[in-house]
């Protein structure tokens, strides 16, 4: 998210020990022997994080495991949610 303040924002709203998590400075995926490494450098964890907001405005569900199977839509649009069942 480009914008700073709501950046900081979702950040001071973390607990400290979710802040934690930000301290690896080994890369993710990275192959390690061992501990990971961290630091203690909380405007590190800062700039280590971001914060992705994603809005969902369609959901389509697929139930394999039902008998028959089952699929149901849902859509937001101006008057909010609205969901139906369809053929799967």
């Amino acid at each position: 998210m480009a914008d700073l303040a709501e950046r900081r924002r979702r950040w001071e709203g973390l607990g400290p020990g979710t802040r934690r998590g930000y301290a690896t400075t080994t890369a993710p995926g990275a192959a390690v022997d061992g501990r990971v490494a961290q630091d203690d450098d909380e405007a590190a964890w800062f700039a280590r994080f971001a914060w992705v907001e994603i809005v969902v405005d369609r959901v389509d569900r697929l139930d394999l495991s039902a008998d028959p199977h089952d699929r149901m839509v849902a859509e937001r649009g101006a008057g909010g949610w609205r969901a139906r069942r369809v053929a799967p």
